[in-house]
């Protein structure tokens, strides 16, 4: 009795495929093919020369960017849409408030940890220019004072301070006089009733020529600060810079807690959506859109990288930095594997692609390299 020897896995395939229809044949050639490349793939993204690829991409998408225009890969109305969505339409999700909750916290606590002085966030040399700036604003400074000072609101407003302030000063005269006199003094004198009226009376005659007067002196002084010359205002805000630049920033805000910067964020949250939905805002945007195409829709794209500040040398930086690490995780997760079989397996389960498979079967001397002549 003679005993066959054991067949390896390969042979074994090997058999089933000679012994298969050359449809059957065809499928599971394509199916090897598929595992191998998928094989070839994961173990080229995995090496340590991963880099060393995505430079030799990048390099090959900047050379090949040269020819190709910014409006040839993008239009202005898609960059519309993704603003239309993203900016005008989304609204954040419980999750981003919370996480704001907890940036706020941490935050707080950060800035107020070594704060440092006004002036060395801002130097002196940098407050100079910003203030000549403002003051080269001459007429939008005056426009907006003559503004306040010819409002009738304004004018109600400044009133109205005045009056409260004034009234919080005044001694409370008749109440000093009933602890003085003791309950029931209004029956024991009764010509103090007319005397009550009277001082009342003339109380609030003095309180509205004082308002008056004051009211009238606030508008005068705001006069006066349209006559003052722009070396005037500078000299005053410079007075005030220096007696403020040496304070920690944490100091000036010594008033704020972590909640408040919290509510202050959710506050400018909601004003943002309400101003996002103005077609005055929305224009100012999508104009801002078209004028970014008009000069840059004919650069190459290679070119408007460069124009913008980011070099090849960054590019490739970046995928140093992201790279590696994405592609470990994801392997680690047994995932790089499907990833890269979704992106083949359809191409080797086609129709044409199996056709292929099995005329080369079929016909092995058609997919022979030819001698050269």
């Amino acid at each position: 009795m003679t005993q066959s020897s054991a067949q390896t896995p390969d042979q074994a395939l090997n058999q089933t495929v000679a012994s298969s229809d050359p449809a059957t044949q065809a499928r599971i050639l394509a199916e090897q093919l598929l595992e191998a490349q998928v094989a070839f793939v994961k173990a080229r993204l995995s090496d340590a020369e991963v880099s060393d690829h995505a430079a030799s991409l990048i390099n090959f998408c900047l050379e090949q960017g040269k020819d190709i225009t910014l409006e040839e890969v993008v239009s202005a109305q898609s960059i519309r849409d993704v603003v239309q969505v993203y900016a005008f339409d989304l609204n954040l999700g419980a999750g981003v408030i919370e996480l704001i909750g907890a940036m706020a916290q941490r935050l707080y606590s950060e800035a107020n940890h070594l704060a440092p002085t006004l002036q060395t966030l801002i130097s002196s040399h940098q407050l100079e220019q910003w203030i000549d700036k403002i003051l080269e604003l001459d007429q939008v400074r005056h426009h907006l004072v003559q503004a306040v000072l010819q409002s009738p609101a304004a004018h109600e407003v400044i009133g109205q301070i005045i009056s409260s302030l004034l009234k919080k000063q005044l001694p409370n005269w008749r109440e000093q006089i009933s602890e003085q006199l003791g309950s029931g003094w209004m029956a024991k004198t009764p010509l103090l009733p007319r005397l009550m009226k009277l001082l009342l009376q003339q109380e609030e005659k003095l309180l509205s020529i004082a308002e008056q007067h004051l009211s009238q002196f606030i508008q005068n002084q705001g006069t006066q600060l349209l006559n003052l010359d722009a070396e005037e205002l500078k000299d005053i805000a410079w007075q005030v810079w220096l007696n403020i630049k040496d304070i920690p920033f944490n100091e000036l805000s010594s008033g704020i807690e972590a909640l408040d910067i919290e509510e202050f964020f959710v506050l400018i949250y909601e004003l943002w959506r309400e101003l996002r939905q103005t077609e005055y805002l929305q224009r100012l945007i999508f104009t801002g859109i078209d004028v970014f195409f008009e000069v840059y829709g004919a650069y190459p794209v290679s070119e408007l990288l460069e124009e913008i500040g980011i070099s090849k040398q960054h590019l490739i930086n970046d995928g140093n930095r992201f790279l590696p690490q994405a592609i470990a995780a994801l392997n680690q997760h047994h995932v790089l594997d499907q990833l890269i079989r979704l992106q083949l397996a359809d191409f080797y389960s086609n129709v044409t692609t199996l056709k292929l498979i099995q005329q080369g079967l079929a016909n092995p001397a058609l997919y022979q390299p030819q001698p050269p002549v």
